[in-house]
């Protein structure tokens, strides 16, 4: 999913091996894997801002 975002925004794909995803899933219980899209996302979000 890192890999996905790094490339969608034109970030190189190197990026997302700096992020460690850590925690218990799912935090949100839904039918959508929502925990996991807003954790990858917020993660980008630093990894773009770093960059």
């Amino acid at each position: 999913m890192m890999n996905d975002l790094m490339q969608a925004v034109g970030l190189p794909t190197s990026l997302a091996g700096m992020a460690h995803l850590t925690g218990e899933a799912p935090v949100l219980r839904s039918s959508y894997r929502v925990d996991a899209a807003a954790q990858a996302s917020i993660a980008a979000s630093g990894l773009a801002a770093a960059a």
